[in-house]
């Protein structure tokens, strides 16, 4: 799961400690109230370096939002977080 962070108006989402994870890139998908596709990592998504991801969108007040993750190793993914 992805840990998130709001601050200012920003929304920060990040994985660590992916060492153990055979992929490349990570997608992330930002929900606002439960449902509505709000922002997203474009392809070819977020690089992971140095066993590391964080993707930042900015968000509107007076709203909840939810992150979820997958990863990616060429063409394949994994299931979302």
């Amino acid at each position: 799961m992805p840990s998130v962070e709001i601050t200012d108006y920003q929304l920060t989402a990040t994985l660590e400690n992916l060492q153990d994870l055979n992929a490349e890139y990570i997608e992330f998908h930002v929900y606002q109230d439960n449902g509505h596709l709000f922002a997203w990592s474009k392809k070819p998504h977020v690089k992971i370096v140095t066993y590391h991801a964080s993707f930042t969108c900015t968000i509107d007040p007076g709203h909840e939002y939810k992150v979820q993750a997958r990863a990616w190793r060429g063409e394949e993914h994994s299931d979302w977080s």
